[in-house]
């Protein structure tokens, strides 16, 4: 097929379905890219905007943030404890037990790597606690919930506040 096919295909489409070719556009042959693109600018299609989440009207309790959800409050709690007070748990057993081996023990190595090793234990569940948090899927759409306020696919809100705002 010549580009002035794929032009005479183009112009028949809607621009919803027109977008959707858009968005595979990588996955074209160089002359149906340029007459998509020509296509594109003629109309003066923008890129396509992305979906946002509304909160269902007709039921009761209607989930309206991230926050809803059992599982993710469990979890922010869990950040925010490890946040907060690993370092804690982490450094003073580890230099109450650098202090207690030296003068009690003799200098026992065992202690001291039972310290250490409490340490590292206490660092792998904070970051295995900041990790899940960053990492914990939308329940709209099954992508990477992320950082945000708002989920970077769908737009649920991660807090009921900011979702009223």
């Amino acid at each position: 097929m010549n580009e002035q096919s794929f032009q005479a295909y183009y112009q028949h489409l809607t621009d919803d379905q027109l977008r959707d070719v858009l968005a595979d556009k990588q996955d074209l042959v160089p002359e149906a890219a340029s007459a998509l693109d020509a296509e594109v600018q003629r109309r003066k299609l923008g890129p396509p905007e992305p979906p946002r989440w509304k909160p269902l009207p007709d039921t009761n309790r209607p989930v309206c943030s991230l926050e809803d959800f059992p599982s993710y409050r469990d979890l922010t709690a869990k950040r925010r404890f490890a946040n907060r007070y690993a370092v804690l748990i982490a450094i003073a057993p580890l230099s109450l037990g650098l202090a207690f081996a030296k003068q009690k023990l003799e200098n026992s190595i065992v202690f001291l790597f039972l310290s250490l090793g409490w340490a590292f234990v206490v660092a792998a569940y904070a970051l295995s606690a900041v990790t899940r948090w960053l990492g914990f899927r939308c329940p709209q759409c099954g992508e990477s919930f992320g950082r945000g306020a708002e989920c970077f696919s769908c737009g649920f809100p991660r807090n009921e506040s900011k979702n009223q705002a």
